[in-house]
């Protein structure tokens, strides 16, 4: 079948808008902000004695966590980014990374369709993901920058399709020859791949927070009343990055279908990061793609 932006459900193509003391920064009047001390960290004390450098993201949100007041506390992460000034991330060395991994893909023999997607406000991916902290942070484990899962581009996508295609309905979708080639079924693989995406500029991490006000009420069902003190919650977000998102056909398919298939599941997936958004808190207007250009092969 020929895929079309659909209404959807809701009538509307787009969804809703080891611890040792405390240290504390700020002037009067603003909020505190938690300092970032390598002796706060479980690191083994002749790491610690060593006092490293850490400028890996993932190492220093993971690794070196800060347990302050009886919690690991994510704002001392903040901190310690900010300490870096701009040293966390160099510029020409993401834009190296981003090209040696568009440089990988065209090597592989793939038909590829690529868009440089930039991001209108904030982006939160990996917000429930396993870590010590209240809150998660998706992070490359070897480069240290925040990324696109293939599997959430993927997952981003299939929901589009379901919700706006089929009304929602799963087993419709999964019958649909177009659907099973491009995301597959139990006992066979869909012929599109996709890939992760990393940032082309060098990410700026912005500390971000929510106040859960009737923590009793979600909690235990007591009545949600004015005097129930709030609870913030404080998670990391990128602000208005681009990255560059890659979907791929297999060379042995032949070359008419794959670019059937690519242009079908890009058209579709750009409709998605636009209107659905990626990640975390799209509800409330985080992940939306604001800019999807093209990547033309070199």
């Amino acid at each position: 079948m020929q895929y079309g932006s659909g209404r959807g459900r809701s009538g509307d193509g787009r969804r809703g808008k080891a611890g040792a003391a405390r240290h504390v920064t700020g002037k009067p009047g603003e909020k505190n902000k938690v300092s970032f001390s390598i002796e706060n960290t479980y690191l083994p004390k002749r790491v610690k004695e060593l006092n490293p450098e850490i400028d890996n993201a993932y190492l220093l949100f993971h690794k070196a966590a800060n347990f302050v007041d009886g919690k690991f506390e994510v704002r001392a992460f903040e901190d310690a980014v900010h300490k870096k000034n701009g040293r966390l991330f160099d510029e020409h060395q993401v834009s190296q990374w981003a090209e040696r991994h568009w440089a990988a893909l065209r090597d592989a023999g793939y038909w590829l369709r690529a868009y440089d997607v930039t991001f209108a406000g904030r982006l939160v991916v990996g917000l429930g993901g396993s870590s010590v902290y209240e809150t998660g942070l998706t992070l490359h484990p070897v480069y240290g920058l925040p990324y696109l899962p293939s599997s959430s581009v993927k997952g981003t996508l299939a929901h589009y399709i379901v919700d706006q295609c089929f009304g929602g309905d799963k087993q419709a979708a999964a019958q649909d020859e177009t659907y099973q080639a491009l995301f597959g079924t139990i006992r066979k693989r869909g012929q599109v791949v996709f890939f992760d995406a990393f940032p082309l500029k060098a990410p700026t991490l912005r500390m971000d927070v929510m106040n859960s006000h009737y923590g009793p009420y979600y909690m235990r069902g007591e009545p949600p009343v004015d005097f129930h003190n709030p609870v913030p919650v404080f998670f990391v977000t990128v602000e208005q990055p681009t990255f560059r998102v890659a979907i791929g056909v297999s060379p042995e398919v032949e070359e008419k279908k794959a670019a059937h298939l690519l242009g079908e599941a890009g058209a579709l997936l750009i409709e998605a990061l636009k209107l659905f958004g990626i990640g975390a808190k799209t509800a409330v207007g985080y992940g939306y793609a604001s800019l999807c250009r093209p990547v033309e092969e070199a």
